[in-house]
């Protein structure tokens, strides 16, 4: 099974359809139901696609009790809100750390557990070059929140080592 979030568009999109040319099984999960629709449409391999707000713990609690198992997770949400550091708002910060860093580390978790239980496995924590490098004029919650990101997945990578 694969793992995909923000499967309904852009990288994410092009992730699922790569890995159905592949006949996977996919777990697609994204907020835009009509766009998850269209797509799971278009494939031709087994899916389930949820559409939720990847910070609603409860949620993402039930969504990885119901699949059980996988074997790649591809955690590629992502949201920003083009501000500045002068301009961005308490609450757009908050917004773009919680989808961003949240939603990637509950996900993060739950797969881990899985994962562990199974004893193999494979995450892919989707960063952005923004996560590696600020740019002028780029989103400053964004850049911060995938900075955050990849300080996460280094701190998984080193407990889960063997």
């Amino acid at each position: 099974m694969v793992f995909i979030s923000g499967a309904a568009s852009g990288i994410g999109k092009t992730a699922a359809l790569s890995y159905a040319q592949q006949e996977a099984k996919l777990a697609l999960l994204d907020i835009n139901e009509y766009a998850l629709v269209l797509l799971e449409e278009s494939l031709s391999c087994e899916v389930l696609s949820f559409a939720s707000d990847i910070v609603d713990e409860a949620f993402i609690l039930s969504f990885f009790g119901i699949i059980q198992a996988i074997d790649i997770a591809f955690n590629n949400v992502g949201f920003g809100v083009m501000a500045s550091v002068t301009d961005c708002t308490v609450e757009q910060c908050d917004q773009v750390q919680s989808i961003n860093l949240k939603g990637t580390g509950l996900c993060l978790r739950e797969q881990l557990k899985l994962m562990y239980a199974q004893g193999f496995g494979n995450i892919i924590n989707n960063a952005s070059v923004l996560g590696l490098t600020a740019a002028k004029g780029a989103d400053t919650a964004y850049c911060v929140a995938k900075y955050d990101v990849v300080g996460l997945t280094k701190t998984a990578a080193l407990e889960s080592a063997e």
